[in-house]
């Protein structure tokens, strides 16, 4: 196996876009004109959203706290961070519009590739 220092930033990066893609969703639902089939007049699926967006948003943040660390596990936490941001996706993502519904699966499949192969990669000494 091949030592990849780069992987860690890169997953640190990738942590903070999870949690922006996160938060990004329920704004988006909150500022969609409200004359499409789909339209929630009274704001539920927004107000739902909240919990989910906040979980993805704490374990993400928890993930990259474990990366700053060096912590090896924090690839394996940046993992479930991605596949909730992903879950979040596929339950509101006949509500997101499709300029912000794309990009967001795109970042999300890129962490999880970045994260998997911080997994498969060397582990890195740390510096004292």
């Amino acid at each position: 196996m091949k030592t990849k220092p780069w992987l860690w930033p890169a997953n640190a990066i990738g942590m903070l876009l999870i949690a922006v893609a996160a938060i990004l969703q329920p704004v988006t639902m909150l500022s969609m004109p409200c004359d499409a089939p789909t339209c929630d007049p009274h704001g539920y699926v927004a107000i739902f959203s909240v919990f989910p967006t906040a979980f993805v948003v704490i374990v993400a943040l928890f993930a990259l706290g474990m990366l700053n660390d060096r912590r090896r596990s924090g690839f394996g936490v940046a993992i479930f961070a991605a596949a909730a941001c992903a879950g979040m996706l596929l339950l509101f993502g006949a509500i997101l519009i499709a300029p912000v519904r794309w990009p967001l699966a795109a970042v999300t499949l890129v962490v999880l590739g970045l994260a998997i192969e911080g997994l498969r990669s060397a582990p890195v000494p740390a510096s004292r």
